[in-house]
């Protein structure tokens, strides 16, 4: 078998013919292997593989393509003779996981492959019976390939950096055919901002701090009173708090030159019952935007 990495479209597995995001997670694997020398894996030898490094954001995506390229044969690349199992997300898991999988690997003859997100949380029965313990591969060499291939420009670091923080699968949103560079750098900003997994975790725990704020410290302010001038002394408000400084910061860009008007969102529905600062909100985002606000009532 050929052991060089390839991309092009005939480089005859499955995920080759398949969405940019397959095909990265598909040149990750075998760049895992190839670094790590274990040929017996590609080969389909009976072995257990644990993979760590693996997002959970691209648990699905990385496990289809380790299917494909390990169980897929020359004659039917959806022959999947390979055993690919996902403990990306404890949480889960089957209480027996580890009972299942110690069995599974004392009598099959197939290879096994365990993806997880940290070397940390593999099982230490699990690391002494591994065959191999492999890193996966870092994505920014193969995302800058595919950025060239499909949008015809070479990616710079900033914009790389805003990529390589995504889900796989939101590059599919990305690497198109005539995707200009600053498209690319808004669109990747804003599927960063509105991504609901993140690779350490700490934005899911910040959404969940700031939300037990938002239902505190909520309310409107009193009458006379102008109320926060900016978004930033503005406490709580969870999401609206997030999509205000992120249009801040767009509107930034647009008066710098770097981002163009078609790019910058153009509003947003804020609703609640009375009492809960919507008013107090526009007040504060109108600050942060460096614009007038002009309060209606559509009753009045």
């Amino acid at each position: 078998m050929s052991r060089r990495l390839r991309l092009d479209p005939d480089a005859g597995s499955l995920a080759s013919r398949l969405v940019p995001s397959a095909r990265i997670a598909d040149h990750l694997l075998r760049e895992t292997v190839e670094t790590a020398g274990f040929w017996r894996l590609l080969e389909g030898e009976a072995c257990v593989v644990v993979i760590h490094g693996v997002r959970p954001a691209d648990a699905v995506t990385v496990h289809q393509a380790a299917q494909d390229l390990i169980g897929g044969t020359p004659d039917d690349a959806f022959a999947l003779d390979a055993m690919v199992r996902d403990w990306t997300d404890p949480k889960s898991l089957r209480p027996n996981h580890v009972e299942r999988l110690l069995l599974e690997a004392s009598t099959s003859t197939r290879p096994m492959v365990v993806l997880c997100r940290a070397r940390s949380a593999v099982p230490p029965v699990v690391s002494a019976v591994a065959d191999a313990m492999l890193p996966l591969a870092k994505r920014e060499g193969a995302i800058g390939h595919f950025v060239a291939d499909f949008a015809g420009f070479v990616p710079d670091d900033a914009l790389m950096a805003r990529l390589a923080r995504l889900p796989l699968a939101y590059l599919n949103l990305l690497l198109r055919p005539g995707m200009s560079r600053d498209r690319m750098w808004s669109v990747a900003g804003r599927l960063g901002r509105h991504s609901f997994v993140e690779e350490d975790g700490k934005r899911n725990s910040k959404k969940e701090k700031e939300g037990k704020a938002a239902n505190v410290d909520r309310k409107a302010a009193p009458a006379g009173d102008a109320g926060p001038e900016r978004l930033d002394d503005l406490p709580g408000m969870g999401e609206a708090r997030r999509w205000g400084q992120a249009l801040a910061d767009d509107l930034a860009r647009y008066r710098a030159g770097t981002l163009p008007w078609a790019d910058v969102e153009a509003g947003a529905l804020l609703y609640g019952p009375p009492g809960t600062g919507k008013t107090l909100f526009a007040r504060a985002l109108a600050g942060s935007c460096g614009v007038p606000l002009h309060a209606h009532s559509f009753a009045a």
